[in-house]
């Protein structure tokens, strides 16, 4: 699936905002660093997204970057967590499965409808996660992600279970 074909699927106008300076931040690499996003400046991206990386003494996610929407979501800041002291329960092991395959693959990922699952409460909206480049200066290492909450269904569900309504997991390179 091409770039253009992924950027079809999201359907928030903030998700495809920032997927268009993910994309203009790759330059000539197939992966931008986490540099090269930073350097953007977007008001956007320091809003909705957050970022985690692999650190390779430890092969934990980290997270580096939490905006306040996904903090007031949380009501915690991240940053400087593992992903296993962040999240909770059932859902830490798809997190990190999910984060894991975009890293590897490369992959493009992109869910929506309940996207946020949490002891009874399910958040809907849009999000997306996309690999880039932390400390390595040829393959991913790092996955930035952007969610779109939507406001007016916040804990409107409350499924036994986490999952969500829309999965789309793209090969980069496919």
């Amino acid at each position: 699936m091409s770039l253009q074909a992924f950027e079809a699927l999201l359907e928030s106008e903030v998700l495809r905002h920032v997927f268009a300076l993910w994309q203009g931040a790759r330059t000539d690499a197939r992966v931008p660093t986490w540099a090269a996003i930073e350097a953007l400046g977007d008001t956007r991206i320091q809003e909705f997204s957050w970022a985690w990386r692999l650190d390779p003494a430890t092969d934990q996610l980290i997270s580096f970057l939490m905006g306040p929407r996904p903090r007031e979501m949380y009501g915690i800041d991240a940053v400087g967590m593992s992903l296993y002291e962040f999240y909770t329960g059932p859902l830490k092991a798809a997190v990190n499965r999910n984060m894991r395959q975009v890293i590897g693959g490369p992959m493009l990922h992109r869910a929506g409808g309940m996207i946020y699952w949490r002891e009874g409460r399910a958040d809907l909206g849009e999000r997306m996660l996309l690999p880039m480049r932390f400390a390595s200066d040829d393959k991913p290492d790092a996955v930035f992600g952007t969610t779109v909450f939507d406001y007016t269904m916040l804990g409107a569900i409350a499924p036994a279970t986490p999952s969500a309504n829309e999965l789309d997991l793209i090969p980069l390179y496919g």
